[in-house]
């Protein structure tokens, strides 16, 4: 039963970790997706994304995005 144990406890280790990579995975792509959505808004053009199997062009003022900052907060704010 020891190995029972020991493997489920090294898989719920594993997904923690991934999970925290993930997390911080989101975190650092923030800040890029913030500056993408407003060079679209700025210059009028698509976001184009992978969706369903299919790549799609989507409104960048569609309600989907939400509201975005205008300039990026400073490093303190994070």
């Amino acid at each position: 039963m020891a190995g029972v144990v020991e493997l489920f406890r090294n898989d719920f280790c594993d997904s923690l970790r991934h999970a925290r990579d993930y997390v911080k995975a989101n975190a650092a792509m923030e800040p890029s997706t913030n500056d993408v959505l407003l060079r679209a808004r700025q210059h009028n053009t698509p976001i184009v994304v992978w969706r369903d199997g299919k790549v799609v062009e989507l409104d960048p003022f569609s309600l989907e995005f939400g509201d975005v900052r205008e300039e990026q907060p400073p490093a303190n704010e994070k």
